[in-house]
């Protein structure tokens, strides 16, 4: 439908080149022509002439008649000027052009005329366009080649250790941490040893001071808490009670199983060791599971990170890739051996240099454990557990006076580590009634002693409060109705303050917790010691566990790695080698697609950028 061709500078020459017009539009054609020769036209939309017609319009022959000679004339050595001369003849002389009253229309001259004005004009109203064009272009050249990573001019020797080097700097920051955002592997580290931390205390012996399941209380968790924390432990009861706790007939049972030659009376050592080695038997595994969760943190951290910074360079990723996996397993075997090592330091047998904790700790709980057996059989509506059997003979004044069972309580005193002896000698009146309740003052002791209106009981004889301070003492813990139970918990404290208080007024300074100790010796204080024993080695032996174990995962598998990478990845990587530059070459090599895309638009820079200078320069 249309050609197209710019007017050459040879036809402008026809109207004059030296008027001011033509002046101007041969700078004009002379952009134009500069702007399709450094190809301007395959970014911006060039100022044009279109010549249009019907087929047999002649349109061919109209461009070839602004452009020059057609073939046959050049054939013959017809100069421009001479065929411009016949031109002028033809229209002059010949029908019905001569006759027109339009003469100023025909010819080439005046066609060139008339097109160079229009062109002059178009290309007037084109310059802020194009320069606009060619700005917007090159702002949008620019950020696609921002996009791309840069062509790399350095050596590639130097440039693949630099890398190498960032990339261990970057590793040694994520580990040691002074920077909020390479936080994130040790705070999930923290969790992870905070895990770690809680699997270890749920492994504490669930000791619980009561005979059986059926004669404990409910409510359980008070035994089972680790006291700095307040957290109970795995055991924490369903429906009442844990199957898996531990109770006293139990503990009783296992040491019976465990004696050998021992003394009567003797809790054997083998029975404590067989305890300790329970609640340590979980412990590798909480270890295991510890590390592989720090394990796969760090490896999925060291792989993310790998990716951002060799993401261009898929030759180099694989390789370090390959050799950052390989120092991983290597430290990861390092490391579990010296996890190992402080476990089997833990298994191989109860030690401790921390006497005083270890002393203060099975005080604590044994003050608990006693004080749930008393308020268990204050509680109580029948006879103490196991109560011996009751003989009917009398006692001579000295055995009664240096029995250990004359305490004044209605049932025998247990001896011997909490058992009765069979051979303690009781000395027992017959049955016989008791006077209502009534006041009596013990000379020696200047205390109240009360007896109660109760039907005919068994009465220990023998042992007066003169010659028994303790008997007396202890009246005091009785009012005219009998013994105080049941007290509320702001009566307990409210007890408890005063007592306190009257032993500090006497020089004995303790603590609420060190009131269970007062208790009297029970029938299981041979179970309660190696309780509260365990118990309290437990608590020794955890907190070594969960403070030397992630020490030695940090030091010996963290920060080992960190120190180790570099020489690793150089090793590897053959940076040292003599063919170290070829090999670094094609480390470094790119996707053809990327290195053709940054051509293409490099290309495209220098172009737009020499056309901003020719506008720009365009009329000064």
């Amino acid at each position: 439908m249309s050609d197209t061709q710019s007017v050459s500078m040879e036809a402008a020459q026809i109207t004059g080149v030296n008027s001011g017009y033509a002046q101007k539009r041969k700078q004009h054609l002379a952009l134009i022509n500069q702007l399709r020769a450094i190809g301007a036209q395959a970014d911006l939309d060039l100022p044009r002439i279109a010549v249009i017609g019907n087929q047999s319009a002649g349109k061919s022959s109209l461009v070839e008649a602004i452009s020059g000679p057609d073939d046959d004339e050049r054939a013959k050595g017809i100069t421009t000027m001479q065929a411009r001369a016949a031109e002028k003849d033809f229209f002059a002389n010949t029908k019905p052009w001569c006759a027109s009253s339009r003469k100023r229309q025909f010819g080439t001259s005046n066609l060139v005329e008339s097109l160079s004005k229009l062109l002059t004009h178009i290309i007037d109203d084109a310059l802020p366009k194009l320069k606009s064009e060619v700005a917007s272009q090159l702002e949008t050249c620019n950020d696609e080649l921002n996009k791309l990573p840069p062509a790399i001019t350095a050596d590639p020797s130097s440039f693949v250790l630099t890398l190498v080097s960032e990339f261990c700097n970057e590793v040694k920051l994520r580990i040691k941490g002074g920077d909020t955002r390479a936080s994130t592997l040790i705070q999930a580290n923290h969790k992870a040893y905070a895990t770690y931390k809680r699997d270890i205390r749920h492994a504490a012996p669930p000791f619980l001071p009561f005979p059986s399941s059926e004669e404990a209380d409910p409510d359980v968790h008070q035994y089972l808490r680790l006291d700095e924390d307040g957290e109970a432990t795995a055991f924490t009861p369903l429906s009442g009670i844990s199957s898996g706790a531990l109770y006293l007939n139990d503990v009783r049972e296992h040491i019976r199983r465990s004696r050998a030659r021992e003394l009567p009376n003797n809790v054997p050592y083998a029975a404590k060791v067989a305890l300790i080695d329970g609640f340590q038997s979980s412990w590798e595994m909480d270890s295991r599971t510890c590390f592989a969760v720090i394990f796969a943190t760090f490896e999925n951290a060291l792989l993310q990170l790998i990716s951002q910074q060799f993401q261009r360079y898929d030759t180099l990723r694989s390789s370090i890739t390959y050799a950052v996996r390989e120092l991983l397993r290597s430290k990861h075997e390092d490391t579990w051996t010296n996890v190992e090592m402080i476990l089997n330091l833990e298994k191989a047998m109860p030690y401790t240099q921390n006497s005083h904790y270890l002393q203060v700790t099975k005080d604590k709980n044994l003050s608990l454990y006693k004080a749930a057996r008393a308020e268990a059989r204050d509680n109580s509506d029948g006879p103490p557990t196991k109560r011996p059997r009751i003989e009917t003979r009398t006692a001579t004044a000295s055995t009664a006076q240096t029995s250990p069972l004359a305490s004044g309580r209605d049932y025998p005193m247990p001896i011997n580590g909490g058992r009765a002896s069979p051979t303690t000698p009781i000395a027992i009146s017959k049955k016989q009634p008791v006077a209502s309740a009534s006041k009596q003052t013990t000379p020696a002791t200047g205390l109240d002693k009360f007896t109660f209106s109760q039907p005919p009981t068994e009465k220990i004889v023998g042992v007066s409060p003169a010659n028994s301070p303790a008997i007396a003492a202890s009246s005091t813990c009785f009012s005219e109705q009998g013994p105080k139970r049941g007290l509320d918990d702001e009566d307990q404290k409210k007890h408890q303050k005063l007592a306190l208080s009257s032993l500090a007024a006497l020089g004995i300074h303790v603590t609420v917790a060190d009131l269970g100790k007062l208790h009297p010796p029970d029938i299981y204080e041979e179970e309660l010691e190696v309780m509260a024993e365990v118990r309290a080695y437990f608590q020794v032996a955890y907190k070594r566990v969960i403070d030397y174990v992630p020490m030695v995962i940090d030091k010996t598998f963290l920060f080992a790695f960190a120190e180790s990478l570099q020489g690793c990845l150089i090793e590897k990587l053959g940076l040292g080698m003599p063919n170290s530059t070829t090999r670094c070459a094609t480390y470094l090599s790119e996707e053809p697609d990327v290195v053709a895309r940054r051509d293409e638009l490099t290309s495209k820079k220098a172009r737009l950028q020499t056309i901003q200078t020719e506008l720009f320069n365009f009329g000064l």
